[in-house]
């Protein structure tokens, strides 16, 4: 029977061990849903088809992967109803089965297969609240046609299973799906990527010579022979950047590669190597706070704080927003006793050990002003 209290269970290592052991030891463990496999094909009359699968099940306390190899047939969808897995443990090999049945508020350890919708005795099936174990392996991972798909035709599709992109707009979720298109088989090689559009559905374009990345968001390269019927699992190459990432360990960062990683080991011992070495820190200080507005009266003089001013700072400069016409100056700063005038007659920025100094120009009504330091820190 279930065990109701909190427990240990400790299994050393290489020690063998029975399958209530086992079986408690993953609960909470791998995650619960749909590994692979597990859709339906319509057979009329309300009747559906469910293929094999592979699923990790739970029932609170006890879990249990299963694998079913063949396919069941005359199962009864509902109308608008979820079509769900079920299993409770029974300490009974002759009562501890699976059990597959339709509802409308599926319970907390139900694993989701499809939602069904039934018009004129013909069901279909929407994946998109299908449970998907939340594993990094399964996100956006491009698929061969499955059982189901073979016998419904779609032999030169792909599916693509659930995950989340991120837009201009920001992120859109993506169901487990079908490609929209499919690949045409013809005498050559036809070479093809798999893609997510910005709208979350998979793509298939597809070319007899080169392959074109530009403004794609692949995740799979297809190569199909010539006369292709049914695509394989050999003709996909996976790309998504975040599972094949390739990482190189190189402190001096010498290989220069645009679609390799860095351990983070690498990066902190070249930016330390390059920073003592013949680069220059440099970083850039605005003074905004508090300053009086300027007008064509006469200069200011503000105070930069930067210690050792003359040696340390590399470039001022002075935007300066006139409040009654709108005209925006910038007005780059000199050295001491060096004034530079540009865009505006009368305009010069200089600064010396202590000081950025200011005089408008000849053309300014009145204005604001942010002032920008680099400097060698």
């Amino acid at each position: 029977m279930p065990i109701l209290s909190n427990q240990t269970v400790t299994l050393l290592y290489l020690t063998p061990a029975n399958s209530r052991d086992v079986n408690l030891r993953h609960q909470s463990i791998r995650e619960v849903g749909v590994y692979s496999g597990g859709y339906f094909r319509n057979q009329g009359s309300s009747l559906v088809t469910l293929y094999p699968f592979i699923c990790e099940i739970s029932d609170g306390t006890y879990q249990v992967r299963v694998e079913m190899d063949v396919a069941e047939t005359g199962i009864t969808a509902v109308n608008n109803q979820y079509l769900v897995l079920t299993w409770t443990y029974s300490g009974s090999a002759s009562l501890d089965k699976i059990s597959i049945s339709s509802t409308a508020s599926p319970g907390a350890n139900d694993i989701i297969l499809a939602y069904t919708t039934i018009s004129g005795g013909n069901v279909s099936f929407d994946y998109s609240e299908r449970t998907v174990p939340n594993t990094l392996d399964l996100h956006l991972k491009t698929e061969a046609p499955d059982a189901a798909m073979i016998a419904n035709g779609d032999l030169m599709k792909v599916r693509v299973r659930a995950g989340r992109i991120q837009t201009a707009e920001g992120n859109v979720d993506v169901s487990e799906q079908i490609s929209a298109n499919s690949i045409t088989s013809g005498g050559s090689t036809v070479y093809a990527l798999v893609y997510i559009d910005d709208s979350g559905v998979p793509q298939i374009t597809q070319d007899t010579s080169t392959i074109d990345y530009s403004g794609r968001r692949v995740i799979a390269e297809l190569t199909v022979p010539p006369s292709t019927t049914t695509l394989t699992s050999s003709m996909i190459k996976d790309v998504r950047t975040f599972i094949n990432m390739n990482i190189l360990d190189e402190d001096n960062l010498s290989s220069n590669s645009d679609t390799a990683g860095a351990t983070q080991q690498s990066i902190k011992a070249y930016v330390d190597a390059t920073l003592n070495g013949s680069q220059t820190r440099v970083l850039r200080k605005y003074l905004t706070d508090s300053l009086p507005v300027i007008t064509t009266t006469g200069s200011i003089s503000i105070p930069h704080e930067v210690s050792s001013a003359l040696s340390k700072i590399l470039n001022v400069s002075v935007n300066i927003e006139d409040t009654f016409l709108g005209n925006l100056y910038v007005v780059p700063g000199s050295k001491d006793g060096d004034n530079i005038a540009t865009g505006q007659p009368g305009f010069s920025v200089t600064y010396d050990s202590s000081n950025i100094n200011i005089t408008a120009g000849s053309d300014l009504s009145e204005g604001t002003y942010k002032i920008a330091i680099d400097y060698i820190l």
